[in-house]
């Protein structure tokens, strides 16, 4: 509870007070409560109850205890209501300067607040500015996959009138958006390099809001910027509104001394009493628990395909799926279910693999948040150099032949459906051996490396990885429906150039 005036890099009053440092904390309040009573209805389904709490409506949820379950409509509806009465409250003030409890409690209406809830918000801020730098720090961000295809959106425009789109990404996108996040805190902290900082920010969080669907956080973190100004910028703020609205605004006046903080002094007078240490310790290990979390993965083994919020992303939710399915299920007579899985990703323009072995029933495999799930596939880190390769045979096809990349776990097949729609349908090996069957022919095909083989369309196939290493292949095909629809739309564009000019002389075809 060391007094200070709460500014990054300065000191309080004279005698150890913590100045103005009642404002920015006011202030905070009302704008988080505000994007919080936004949020509830929006965000939080309050505007879909109905829809997403329905009586009797038997649906599998991912809460974090099994045994939290949602309560029945209406009280789901007064839960909420709670809510968001909950944050109207917090639109009052910051049980301070102007808040409602200041009107009944003279001792807190305009008094200063203890350093260490500053220190709290800005280092909370801070680390997560700081800590999604250093996120940024891996080879995929650094390289330029991560968000390869960002660089397109019409937010980069300006960008691109100087620079290619592949150089936008790497320079703008990612090295941007790496240099702001390691940077931000610091520049907001410094009163030297605050307004650059508050600039920088406010047009990253503005960017954001239009890139990505993630709720109130940019307009969260917007509000939260104001933490690391000068305390008193509200108060100076309000000086300057007309006199007719001063009645109704917080005071002006020079904020009183607070008991809750410590001036210092001489003698006994100048060691903090024993809750301002107790707050002070408090302070230290909640900022280095916020430093620890973001690297305690190797507590919980969540495995390394959490980079979205999906549930099929995580094997703890895939486990609290298959188990909440199997008990769904017996309802539709289908007694003792087994359950299995065969996901697919591609991660950050790599080959497309699988998530989970095929093999494993979930409803019985074991899952422990203490252990490595075994079950859970590794990522092909090894593959990582193809990608350079890989954007070279995509980019020398046409414009008609579309490619997909597969890479397979040895032991594992994958099986595939080839539609009629797709013409000229060929696999190609880039690495290891394949077994290639053909089901309907009761047909195998040893394919090597450099090997390919045409597919026949409209029959099932089964691409077997025999070699003792994963495998890498290549499906290349084109859409026959859609270049057909195409060279329709062309010749009706010209046919109708024509009856618009004047210069078609044959009678219309009937199509």
């Amino acid at each position: 509870d060391i007094g200070g005036d709460g500014s990054g890099g300065r000191r309080g009053d004279d005698d150890g007070g913590v100045g103005d440092g009642v404002g920015t904390l006011s202030a905070l309040p009302p704008h988080a409560g505000l994007l919080m009573v936004l949020d509830v209805p929006q965000e939080r389904g309050m505007a879909r109850l109905d829809h997403r709490y329905l009586d009797g409506l038997q649906v599998c949820r991912f809460p974090l205890l099994p045994l939290l379950q949602p309560l029945p409509l209406d009280w789901m509806y007064l839960l909420y209501a709670v809510m968001a009465l909950g944050t109207w409250l917090a639109l009052l003030g910051a049980d301070r300067y102007g808040s409602i409890d200041g009107l009944f409690r003279p001792q807190k209406r305009n008094a200063h607040v203890p350093l260490w809830n500053y220190t709290l918000l800005r280092a909370q801020i801070f680390i997560v500015y700081f800590i999604a730098g250093l996120k940024k720090l891996d080879a995929d961000w650094v390289g330029g996959y991560s968000m390869g295809s960002l660089a397109r959106h019409w937010l980069f425009s300006p960008f691109r009138l100087v620079l290619s789109e592949e150089l936008t990404s790497r320079l703008v996108v990612h090295g941007g958006g790496l240099a702001l996040d390691l940077s931000a805190g610091f520049l907001l902290f410094f009163d030297a390099t605050r307004p650059l900082g508050l600039v920088l920010v406010t047009y990253f969080h503005c960017m954001n809001s239009q890139l990505f669907s993630i709720g109130m956080f940019s307009y969260t973190m917007l509000a939260s910027s104001g933490l690391f100004c000068d305390p008193s910028w509200p108060r100076r703020l309000f000086s300057r509104c007309p006199r007719w609205m001063q009645g109704v605004l917080p005071t002006t006046a020079p904020p009183q001394h607070s008991p809750d903080c410590h001036y210092g002094g001489r003698g006994a007078a100048r060691r903090p009493a024993l809750r301002q240490q107790l707050a002070a310790a408090f302070t230290l290990l909640y900022v280095l628990e916020q430093l620890f979390l973001p690297y305690s993965h190797f507590i919980t083994q969540v495995g390394v395909f959490t980079q979205t919020r999906r549930w099929k992303d995580h094997a703890d939710m895939l486990k609290q799926y298959s188990m909440c399915l199997s008990q769904i299920l017996p309802q539709y007579n289908v007694s003792q279910p087994q359950i299995y899985f065969d996901i697919w990703v591609s991660i950050n323009d790599r080959f497309q693999q699988r998530l989970v072995d095929p093999r494993v029933d979930l409803v019985r495999a074991e899952w422990s948040p203490w252990h490595p799930t075994p079950w859970v596939l590794p990522l092909l880190l090894e593959l990582s150099p193809w990608r350079e390769k890989l954007q070279e045979l995509e980019s020398g096809l046409d414009g008609h032949t579309d490619v997909v990349f597969i890479a397979d776990f040895p032991g594992l097949h994958l099986e595939n459906f080839v539609s009629e729609d797709l013409g000229n349908t060929s696999v190609r090996v880039l690495q290891g051996q394949v077994l290639l069957e053909l089901v309907e022919q009761q047909r195998n095909h040893s394919l090597q490396q450099g090997d390919s083989m045409q597919l026949p369309a409209g029959q099932y196939h089964k691409v077997h990885t025999v070699s003792a290493r994963p495998s890498c292949f290549m499906y290349t095909y084109v859409n026959t429906t859609a270049v057909a629809l195409e060279r329709n739309l062309s010749r009706l564009q010209e046919l109708r150039d024509r009856l618009h000019n004047g210069t078609e002389t044959e009678p219309l075809p009937p199509e």
